[in-house]
């Protein structure tokens, strides 16, 4: 319960933020999408990948102030795959380039949080996660996302790459630049 509250507290944090002088920078970015990675306790050598992978959905807010390359990222996905179910939340800092002049930006985040397995038995295991990851948002819509993942859950790997493909919304509420390279404008915030 904890951790959906620190997601919670991570998309709410623009209002929270709004008693800040009107001429600071506040944008915020929501994305979704389908999540991929990491194989399931017991895969067999030679099984077919699309059972035997975590596959699920995720989503990511990113609150960006002060400076529109600067934000506070929460993500919370739950994947799952041959009866077992993984589910994570974290949260940390993500660099964002502006959009470029093809409506195409980069970022890259580093995120510490909890992951949870679920087993088919029932019984739960809990562990600390980390992930340093990137990507790119093509248009104001599409989403492309890479992550390296550490965890230590019992017969999950270690050392895990997790791929999202998704959709993003980018907003600027505050000192948007010209051109929407921040992200679709919202007026009179």
């Amino acid at each position: 319960m904890k951790h959906i509250a620190l997601f919670v507290l991570t998309l709410a944090y623009p209002s929270m933020v709004s008693a800040q002088p009107s001429n600071q920078f506040l944008g915020l970015d929501l994305a979704g999408g389908w999540v991929s990675g990491g194989a399931v306790p017991g895969r067999p050598v030679n099984a077919d990948p699309w059972v035997t992978t975590f596959n699920g959905w995720g989503v990511d807010g990113n609150v960006r102030v002060l400076r529109p390359w600067f934000g506070v990222a929460g993500t919370f996905s739950r994947t799952s795959g041959a009866d077992y179910t993984l589910t994570s939340i974290a949260a940390g800092p993500r660099v964002t380039s502006p959009y470029f002049r093809y409506g195409f930006r980069g970022f890259a985040h580093g995120l510490a949080g909890i992951a949870t397995l679920k087993s088919p038995s029932g019984f739960n295991d809990d562990s600390p996660t980390f992930t340093a990851g990137a990507g790119f948002d093509l248009g104001y819509f599409g989403r492309f996302q890479i992550d390296y993942v550490r965890q230590d859950l019992p017969g999950v790997e270690k050392n895990d790459v997790r791929a999202t493909l998704g959709a993003v919304l980018p907003l600027c509420f505050r000192n948007c630049r010209s051109y929407g390279i921040d992200g679709l404008t919202v007026p009179a915030w």
